[in-house]
């Protein structure tokens, strides 16, 4: 594909130092290759770090050592390119091969794997590593240690840790990505009529997002009248017409030209807010700052869920026990959680989501903003006003 054609993309210079990185990694672990498998573009991050390349289908990269990558992706069955690692979408990649896999087709699933197999006989390694060896499909991951001839290492906790860090040039991407979000945003709240269906809303969204070349991800929202919870909902239960009134919750959760993930939420309404309504988000915003005040260098994980807890209980506010705040960049949700299970500390560069819900009787405030963490207080990234919005 011509460079031409192509989104905004991350430098050159960019790749290579992680892919510098990696082999670092792999000289330390004496391990010949790493790696990766993905499926979708939202939540298969590693592949587009290491390439900048979108999945259209699933897609394996190996990292060698002291050689070019290896891509393994759909497309022409039996095809083989030999690359330069110059091409826009393949910088660093020295070979591609070419399989016709689909994933809603059994006897396909081991295609990927007999060509990832050829390649480290070739290569004659001995052990290699792996990122998220349990999110791998079994039938790939049990193909790789050849038998008992390959030792295959997990080293998913340094390579997470070390995708979390963004470096100066992904954060200002990063930055540009939350500015996106808040111009879709301003454009939504100009077009929002009652009578529209809440997808109409979802469908609007996402079309001023492509339209300035964003992609990937989501979009949700969610309608109710007074005396209902506003929750954001599904495709598939966006069939609501919105009526005068209504509160509207909107979630902005696509991926910038360049491919990272921020979300940007919040409530509005077609007419006045209520009270309650008000209350909601008074206490979605208590939450919020908390919990961004607690986000510094340094800062463990655990002990940032374990205080927010003891806040929000203290407060007699229920905890979302799925999760309310997040690392993101490649993958909508990525490392670390804010959560007593990740043994991840904060550090300065990561940049995370923060969105506490907040429900005060029957009304429910959507707020939802991304932060980088630095030496001191968090840096926010969007400037959309954190208040609810009433059109009409």
């Amino acid at each position: 594909m011509p460079a031409t054609h192509r989104l905004p993309s991350i430098s050159t210079d960019e790749l290579r130092r992680r892919v510098e990185l990696v082999r670092a990694r792999l000289r330390t672990l004496k391990a010949g290759a790493l790696v990766v498998f993905g499926s979708h573009n939202d939540l298969a991050g590693y592949l587009r770090w290491l390439t900048d390349c979108s999945l259209f289908y699933r897609r394996v990269v190996i990292v060698h050592s002291e050689d070019l990558m290896t891509v393994v992706e759909h497309g022409s069955a039996g095809e083989y390119r030999k690359l330069d690692g110059q091409q826009p979408g393949y910088v660093g990649v020295g070979e591609v091969y070419n399989v016709a896999t689909f994933p809603s087709v059994h006897f396909t699933q081991d295609y990927e794997a007999k060509i990832v197999a050829k390649v480290l006989r070739r290569q004659g390694y001995r052990r290699i590593a792996v990122i998220n060896g349990a999110g791998m499909p079994s039938g790939f991951f049990n193909t790789l240690d050849q038998g008992g001839t390959i030792e295959v290492i997990d080293d998913s906790e340094y390579f997470d840790g070390a995708r979390a860090l963004k470096s100066a040039e992904e954060q200002t991407r990063i930055r540009a990505a939350a500015h996106l979000q808040d111009e879709v945003f301003a454009a939504l709240i100009s077009q929002i009529k009652v009578g529209m269906r809440d997808l109409d809303v979802s469908a609007l969204a996402e079309y001023e997002a492509r339209r300035r070349g964003g992609h990937f991800g989501i979009v949700l929202t969610g309608s109710a009248p007074q005396g209902t919870p506003a929750f954001i909902r599904g495709d598939e239960n966006q069939g609501r017409r919105i009526q005068v009134g209504d509160a509207l919750s909107v979630l902005i959760e696509n991926g910038s030209p360049d491919g990272y993930f921020v979300e940007l939420s919040r409530t509005i309404v077609l007419g006045c807010a209520w009270p309650e309504l008000r209350e909601s988000l008074d206490e979605a915003r208590r939450l919020q700052e908390f919990l961004i005040g607690l986000m510094h260098d340094g800062a463990s994980c655990r002990g940032i869920d374990r205080r927010y807890r003891n806040y929000a209980a203290a407060e007699g506010v229920a905890v979302d026990r799925r999760l309310y705040a997040h690392g993101q960049g490649y993958d909508l949700v990525e490392r670390p959680l804010i959560r007593e299970d990740e043994p991840m500390t904060l550090a300065c560069g990561m940049c995370l989501a923060v969105h506490p819900p907040a429900l005060v009787g029957n009304s429910f405030a959507s707020l939802c903003d991304n932060v980088l963490v630095t030496s001191g207080r968090p840096e926010p990234l969007h400037r959309t006003e954190k208040r609810i919005f009433e059109l009409g």
